[in-house]
């Protein structure tokens, strides 16, 4: 009775897992949303294969068995998603809805530091600086008709504190120059793009996506005190270009469970192991902490000691 009910629950295990990654297929090609673009086809053949064996080797483990049919959904529920994730599915049409919301220097005059929290369950988040001088920030969501968005700010002392989320949505952020900032970004499925250049006054920047790469540009010319900047994805690769000026010292520390790491110096760092270390560490009045953690792919990091 007991073989009976296990060759029962493991097709029936296997149809579940395969529905699944179909209805995820579907909601990424509807937000169009493309967590493994940066993947090439040797790549997504080899992701195939591990995914496959972890799945028969927790079936083999658990004594479950399959039949033809079951074992079919879920080779084709597979490949389907991964294709998915690819971009592939995407439709042209995109997005239907955009929301612009945006924090003058008017409505924000004598603020030095923003804080800003922005957050999606499925979507990409994008955050670049502008050079208009009459905005502080701004959000632009992209999201479907009949989606919900969150937004709200406000004002304590000298700080300016954002708030933006969606369950479903890509999410544009500008924030104004001369700022210090202060940054939680986190999307549980799609990726992060952060270009920060020129900033004087970085305090602490929080990257994190479930599923996706997160691509980190950032100049830092200034810091009045040490910070620090923590890129966390569990699946997808970390591109990160890191360009620190004299006296800033700056350390960048990379962890993978499963990928290739390649750390190059443009000039003014050291390596050691899976850290670069500027070369004037040791002496800096204050130092940029870089951390970059990946749990399955690849971490590309340039860095450079600017004179």
């Amino acid at each position: 009775m007991a073989g009976e009910q296990a060759r029962d629950f493991g097709p029936a295990l296997l149809y579940i897992i395969g529905g699944i990654l179909f209805l995820v297929s579907g909601c990424m090609a509807i937000m169009g949303v493309a967590p493994l673009s940066y993947l090439s086809i040797q790549q997504l053949v080899t992701l195939t294969l591990l995914i496959a064996g972890i799945i028969l080797i927790a079936f083999g483990a658990l004594g479950l068995s399959a039949t033809v049919g079951s074992a079919a959904a879920l080779t084709v529920g597979l490949l389907v998603f991964l294709v998915a994730s690819t971009g592939f599915l995407v439709p042209t049409v995109g997005l239907q809805k955009t929301e612009v919301k945006t924090i003058t220097a008017s409505e924000a005059p004598n603020v030095d530091t923003l804080r800003l929290y922005c957050a999606t369950g499925m979507g990409a988040i994008h955050i670049d600086t502008t050079q208009d001088q009459s905005i502080r920030c701004r959000i632009t969501f992209k999201t479907g008709k009949g989606l919900k968005t969150k937004f709200n700010y406000q004002v304590l002392g000298s700080t300016l504190i954002v708030n933006a989320s969606a369950d479903t949505a890509e999410i544009d952020v500008s924030v104004g120059r001369g700022l210090a900032y202060e940054i939680r970004r986190g999307t549980g499925f799609g990726g992060v793009d952060v270009k920060i250049a020129d900033t004087a006054q970085i305090r602490d920047l929080s990257l994190e996506t479930g599923f996706g790469a997160i691509s980190l540009e950032l100049k830092v010319v200034e810091l009045r005190k040490d910070a620090s900047v923590v890129a966390s994805t569990g699946f997808g690769s970390i591109n990160a270009k890191i360009m620190v000026k004299e006296p800033i010292g700056c350390q960048i520390s990379v962890d993978t469970g499963f990928g290739d790491v390649d750390l190059e110096s443009l000039g003014g760092f050291t390596r050691m192991g899976r850290t670069l270390i500027s070369e004037n560490y040791q002496h800096a009045q204050h130092k940029l902490l870089v951390s970059l953690d990946t749990g399955f792919g690849s971490v590309d990091v340039e860095a450079r000691l600017l004179q």
